[in-house]
């Protein structure tokens, strides 16, 4: 059983996308400058690297996973070598991810190369590279592999990859929406709602658990979360309405923000997972982080309709364009930044419309042609009781 999958079309090409994902991914490491000192939330996170029982102020405390990697591999010596290595791994496997969700949503392997490639091209990505300090890439990267699981009905290991999903960041039970509705077979389904509680009470209980321990800050998560709404009335009274949607959008997905909507139909259920990324925007002012949550419903959609589409040369090239704006970063700043106004973000706000006026300008060429092979090949299983009873002898 173990060659039959190993030979499989399914294995061959999960394996090309790791190796791909891992090239780019290292190919970044190279060109980008690293944050040699640090700043802000980094604190709190390596604090928790050198000693996880350390005293950090809420709700950082609460992000134990990329912290508790970094100190078992680095130990207290070399904890920020490994924090840097936990982060550029997950940045690889949310590549991966991205590549698999847009074949399991029907797209080709071009569509799910591309959706890779852009992922793992975007300044606001690339960010995490530079300072790799954070808990993020591995929070998204679990996000993504847990919806994925749900669509692919991995139902053993979707568990734990909430319960990871929950030490890595405490929002894990805004997951319940999506995977439901990934389950459901009617709008009220009983045996739906059963099978969302069994895979995401794991996750919600370990969330608890981690909560239980003495902290600094704030008491409960009642005041966290108000804590949260006026930090947002701050931003906006500081920014602006406008500004503040601009910053985000621009420096998280920027153009795939109009190639997913514009394809938002294929991400199918997959889209119900919109709701709780942009309901962050309520509690807390990080905007253009919460953004790049949005990736495992946007980028995979907005591949597969841009492959699909007549000028899907065109949009190739503004993908092309958008991929390498990290370099006028570097070029102008030194270095990439998020959730502040930066040379990218200019360009990458103005790409969104050009590239809606690419999508929706009527054109007489035909659509290419459906390629042979879309959507990931199954892997072999091994075969019932019932069903070698059945086999000719």
């Amino acid at each position: 059983m173990i060659f039959a999958i190993l030979r499989s079309p399914a294995f061959r090409e999960i394996a090309l996308a790791v190796g791909a994902a891992s090239a780019l991914t290292a190919a970044w490491l190279l060109i980008l400058p690293h944050a040699a000192t640090s700043g802000g939330d980094t604190i709190h996170y390596l604090a928790l690297a050198e000693n996880p029982r350390a005293q950090v102020h809420t709700p950082y405390t609460y992000r134990m996973l990329t912290p508790l990697l970094a100190h078992e591999l680095g130990g207290p010596e070399r904890y920020r070598e490994a924090f840097r290595l936990v982060n550029a791994l997950a940045v690889a496997a949310s590549g991966v991810a991205a590549h698999l969700l847009t074949r399991r949503l029907g797209g080709t392997r071009g569509a799910a190369y591309l959706a890779m490639a852009g992922l793992l091209s975007l300044p606001g990505f690339l960010f995490y590279l530079h300072q790799p300090y954070l808990i993020d890439p591995a929070a998204m990267a679990l996000l993504a592999w847990s919806m994925l699981a749900a669509l692919a009905g991995w139902t053993a290991v979707l568990p734990l990859l909430l319960v990871a999903a929950a030490l890595a960041r405490e929002t894990v039970i805004s997951f319940a929406l999506p995977i439901y509705m990934i389950f459901r077979t009617r709008w009220i389904d009983v045996p739906a709602a059963a099978r969302t509680a069994l895979v995401i009470v794991p996750g919600v209980l370990a969330t608890t658990a981690v909560q239980a321990k003495p902290t600094h800050g704030w008491p409960t998560q009642e005041l966290l979360v108000r804590a949260g709404v006026r930090i947002v009335g701050m931003k906006l009274e500081q920014q602006g309405v406008v500004d503040a949607l601009g910053i985000a959008v621009g420096t998280s997905l920027g153009i795939w923000w109009a190639l997913g909507l514009y394809g938002f139909r294929h991400a199918g259920r997959l889209g119900w997972l919109m709701i709780p990324v942009l309901l962050q925007f309520v509690v807390g002012g990080d905007w253009g982080r919460f953004c790049l949550y949005a990736f495992p419903a946007l980028v995979p959609a907005g591949a597969i309709a841009l492959w699909r589409h007549p000028r899907r040369a065109v949009l190739i090239g503004l993908v092309v364009v958008q991929s390498l704006l990290i370099f006028l970063d570097l070029s102008i700043d030194g270095r990439p930044k998020i959730n502040q106004y930066q040379p990218s973000t200019y360009v990458s706000l103005a790409l969104i419309p050009l590239t809606l006026l690419v999508l929706l300008w009527p054109s007489r060429r035909r659509a290419p042609r459906p390629e042979a092979g879309q959507g990931l090949p199954a892997v072999p299983r091994p075969s019932t009781g019932a069903e070698r009873a059945a086999e000719p002898r």
